[in-house]
C-alpha cells in the first residue's frame, strides 16, 4: 500500500529489490519475490545490516535553530532546508522533483530529503524584542558556571537574556551568546546601567558593631559575616558559598556567594 515510486528501493529479508519504473504503478500493490515473472520490483541482490550515514550527522553551527516546518506541496528547490520533528533536511539535487511531494519521513523521502542533524527553536525571532520598562538597568553580568534556574536574568554586554523554558537546564552549560545557547536563554532587549535595591537593607540590630572588613586572603565559609563600607555582607550557605572565596561582596561576581 506504500505509493513507491520508479527507482525506490526496499529489502525483503536480506534482498534488496528496485521498483521498475516501467511498471511502477503496482509497486504499491505487489511483495518483491512473490511473482516468478514479476515486471514491477527487480532484484538488485542481497544486503546486511541497515542503510546509514558512517558518522552523526550535525545541524550547520553557522544557522542556529529549525528551518520552517516542511509543509506538503511546497515547490522546493534543491538546496532548501526544512524542520521535520526537530531534526533539519536540506532538498538533494539528484531527486529534487520528489522534494515537493515526499516529506523527510516518507519511505522513499531519504533520497529526495538529507538529514542534516537534530535543531530546535527557531532561526530568528518574529520582532525586536523589548526589556521590561518595570525592571530599570542592566541585570547582573553572565557569570559561567554559575547554577542558573528558569526566571534568572543576565546581562552580556548591554543585553538582558532570561533562563526559561523546557530547556532551563541549559543555562547552567551554555552562555547566552554561545552556539546552543540560544535553547534556554531568550533576548528581551538592551539596558543601560544596574539594577538597584528599592531599599537600603539594614544589619540586624541583635548583632551590635561591624564584623570584620572583608579580607580577600581568607577562606570564607557559610556563614561568615564581613562588613565592606560600613555594610555587612554573609556568606551563604551551600555550593555557592565556594564563590565567597573567589569574589568579594561587591565584586562583579559578589552576589553569586554574598548577601
Amino acid at each position: 500500500g506504500t505509493p513507491y515510486g520508479g527507482g525506490d528501493k526496499v529489502a525483503v529479508g536480506t534482498i534488496v529489490y528496485e521498483c521498475s519504473a516501467a511498471a511502477s504503478a503496482h509497486c504499491p500493490h505487489r511483495t518483491p519475490g512473490e511473482l516468478a515473472d514479476d515486471d514491477a520490483w527487480t532484484e538488485v541482490g542481497p544486503c546486511t545490516g541497515t542503510v546509514g550515514p558512517t558518522s552523526s550527522p550535525t545541524f550547520d553551527p553557522d544557522t542556529p535553530g529549525c528551518p520552517d516546518e516542511y509543509v506538503e506541496g511546497t515547490a522546493y528547490a534543491a538546496g532548501d532546508k526544512v524542520a521535520f520533528e526537530n531534526f533539519a533536511y536540506e532538498c538533494t539535487e539528484t531527486y529534487a522533483e520528489h522534494c515537493p511531494h515526499r516529506s523527510p519521513n516518507h519511505v522513499a523521502g531519504e533520497e529526495a530529503w538529507f538529514e542534516l542533524g537534530a535543531c530546535t527553536g527557531s532561526m530568528a525571532p518574529t520582532s525586536s524584542p523589548t526589556f521590561d520598562a518595570n525592571a530599570p538597568g542592566c541585570p547582573d553580568e553572565y557569570v559561567a558556571g554559575t547554577a542558573y534556574e528558569e526566571g534568572d536574568k543576565v546581562s552580556v554586554g548591554n543585553t538582558v537574556y532570561s533562563c526559561q523554558g523546557d530547556f532551563a537546564i541549559t543555562c547552567r552549560q551554555y552562555g547566552p551568546e554561545d552556539y546552543g545557547g540560544s535553547q534556554g536563554w531568550t533576548d528581551l532587549g538592551s539596558c543601560t546601567g544596574t539594577i538597584a535595591p528599592t531599599s537600603s537593607p539594614t544589619f540586624d540590630p541583635d548583632t551590635p558593631g561591624c564584623p570584620g572588613e572583608y579580607d580577600d586572603t581568607l577562606a570564607y565559609v557559610a556563614g561568615d559575616k564581613v562588613s565592606v563600607d560600613n555594610t555587612v555582607y554573609e556568606c551563604i550557605s551551600g555550593g555557592n558559598s565556594a564563590y565567597c572565596v573567589v569574589f568579594g561582596p561587591i565584586d562583579a561576581g559578589g552576589h553569586l556567594g554574598w548577601n
